[in-house]
């Protein structure tokens, strides 16, 4: 048997590249087949799943909102402020600053108000006709109260007596301190029926009455 004759170099290389593969190709041999394209080079598998983030993310951004506006009203539900009322109670001054039998309309314009003192008592009334809500005004010369919208008609001590106007007014109630100042409070009004409850008026003693 005839020993083989050694190849030469040229045959070795080329026997030695034969054997041998390149990480290249062999890194694209187990890469997946990329899907077809469209015409402007979006997959579509890719263009698909980016629509689908894109209504996820709207989706839990409409969610999250509604949790967190949700969540705030019932905050602010929990600590709501309280309405700022209007004051209702204001110092009217003393006896001895109203004469005997006299009306004072001082407070109207901000209080709707009028002082009244006769002999032996002050009271405050109330300036709203009671027919449909119009302030009557004080007439001095015709010693009543008259109402300028359907022409009712009450007498000093607030008693209806003309007009549609179909009971007397009402009057705020009025009190004094330890010190001697007077009180009004509109909030707490009394009908007619109820003017000989406290608070009504002030039965004046025999030095407020000389005063």
């Amino acid at each position: 048997m005839s020993p083989e004759m050694p190849k030469s170099g040229a045959a070795a290389s080329s026997d030695g590249l034969a054997g041998r593969v390149s990480p290249a190709s062999s890194t694209a041999s187990t890469l997946p087949p990329r899907p077809i394209a469209f015409e402007d080079g979006t997959v579509p598998d890719d263009h698909l799943w980016g629509r689908r983030d894109w209504l996820t993310r709207f989706g839990w951004t409409a969610v999250l909102g509604s949790l967190g506006i949700g969540t705030l009203a019932f905050v602010r539900l929990l600590y709501r402020r309280a309405p700022i009322e209007a004051p209702t109670l204001f110092q009217a001054g003393r006896v001895v600053d109203y004469a005997a039998n006299s009306v004072s309309d001082r407070y109207m314009a901000d209080w709707r108000v009028f002082i009244v003192r006769d002999a032996g008592r002050l009271f405050a009334i109330y300036g709203r006709c009671t027919h449909l809500g119009c302030t009557p005004r004080w007439k001095g010369r015709d010693h009543k109260f008259k109402c300028p919208c359907h022409g009712s008609g009450f007498t000093r001590a607030g008693v209806n007596f003309e007009g549609p106007a179909p009971r007397p007014l009402e009057r705020a109630r009025v009190w004094q301190d330890r010190d001697g100042r007077l009180w009004v409070d509109v909030a707490r009004r009394y009908r007619h029926d109820q003017w000989e409850l406290p608070g009504a008026c002030i039965e004046l003693g025999p030095e407020e009455r000389n005063a």
